[in-house]
């Protein structure tokens, strides 16, 4: 189960291109998202290298 305020990452076959940049020394990794809203069968995240939030199907996540 997911909660709010963890940490995670998607499944390798799941990757975006944006996720497979990697880290930035700047703003942090590129594939890490943090969980601001959960759902049912989705989430809220927030990319902690691009600072967008995203909507994320909770199967597709794995936790860090």
């Amino acid at each position: 189960m997911f909660k709010v305020g963890q940490v995670v990452e998607l499944k390798k076959e799941f990757k975006t291109p944006v996720c497979n940049k990697g880290l930035c020394p700047v703003n942090g990794d590129y594939g890490a998202y943090t969980i601001t809203k959960v759902n049912r069968v989705n989430c809220e995240a927030l990319n902690m290298g691009t600072f967008m939030i995203k909507t994320l199907r909770m199967s597709q996540l794995a936790s860090k």
